[in-house]
């Protein structure tokens, strides 16, 4: 539903803001996205290439790209393959989501993100460039609205409860800190990568309490 909504807003924005859009590039942007898949829940040392080899017996594979951390170079634990055709694409999400890879126990399913978007500011600067468009040196980082959605984000996070103790650590942890329970309180947690794979529960201990005999 919120995907058919996000689509009406773009193709009323394409109709009403450039008459001269043709209908038939919408179309082919929607027909890229279901060819588009995005894969969740992977492995660290799952990289591009392992990544098309375990689609590879469905045919039409075109590329296949792992998201990494700019400044560490490690893995995000989410990736992207595009296939040539939807059936293709269909097939490979029947048959690989939840299935394992790499020790880690995959999700499947069509890409979300409009294609027509830029990924990054540099996408957006080099687009601009390409058109030879002016555009300001401010960088929108700067903007106060900006900083504090960022910040109330961060909080967000460092302020993320989790109650399951025998839930995994997946990869889209790492970074992050968490609280996670000990059956009286929540304990704050830093997540590195070696402890993606362990349970939530064996970074906070639960605390017993000795009773003192009672005196007689």
């Amino acid at each position: 539903m919120a995907f058919c909504t996000k689509l009406g807003s773009h193709l009323k924005q394409g109709v009403f803001q450039n008459r001269n859009v043709p209908v038939t590039s919408m179309l082919g942007s929607l027909r890229y996205m279901s060819t588009k898949l995005y894969i969740g829940g992977l492995s660290p040392v799952t990289d591009e290439q392992s990544l098309k080899d375990a689609f590879s017996s469905f045919n039409g594979v075109t590329e296949a790209r792992v998201m990494t951390n700019k400044m560490t170079g490690r893995s995000r634990g989410y990736g992207f393959v595009n296939f040539i055709s939807e059936d293709s694409a269909n097939s490979a999400i029947s048959a690989m989501n939840g299935q394992e890879l790499n020790g880690f126990n995959i999700r499947v399913n069509v890409a979300k993100d409009w294609p027509s978007l830029p990924l990054s500011l540099d996408e957006s600067i080099e687009e601009a460039e390409k058109k030879d468009n002016k555009m300001v040196s401010r960088s929108v980082w700067k903007d106060p609205f900006v900083d504090a959605f960022l910040m109330k984000k961060k909080n967000a996070a460092l302020n993320r409860k989790i109650w399951s103790r025998r839930s995994t650590i997946l990869p889209e942890y790492v970074d992050s800190a968490v609280r996670i329970y000990n059956g009286k309180t929540h304990v704050r947690c830093k997540i590195t990568e070696g402890k993606v794979g362990h349970k939530f529960g064996e970074f906070a201990f639960t605390r017993k309490v000795k009773k003192h005999a009672k005196a007689k």
